[in-house]
């Protein structure tokens, strides 16, 4: 995670963010699968360090797609990452 402005957000197509605010970048999450609650895990920490987030995963990662929507992520739309290839891109403001 990081917290501050992620370039290949600065565009995004078919949507928009929910906010303006500074926010955190979800950037990596994995796991072999052998552990349940890995992802919530994770969303809670950087929860924790920043109010705002946004993350992003391509359509055929359904294991993230699910998680990310399972713990209220809201969809805003399509990024592209810096080798052109497009993202669906999500974002979580802490109430």
């Amino acid at each position: 995670m990081i917290i501050g402005s992620e370039p290949t957000y600065e565009i995004i197509k078919q949507g928009s963010w929910h906010s303006s605010m500074p926010y955190g970048t979800i950037h990596r999450l994995a796991s072999d699968g052998s552990s349940k609650g890995i992802a919530r895990s994770c969303f809670d920490f950087c929860k924790e360090k920043c109010s705002y987030l946004r993350i992003d995963t391509h359509r055929d990662n359904k294991p993230m797609l699910a998680a990310i929507k399972k713990y209220g992520f809201q969809e805003c739309g399509i990024i592209y990452v810096q080798d052109g290839s497009e993202r669906i891109a999500f974002d979580y403001l802490v109430k």
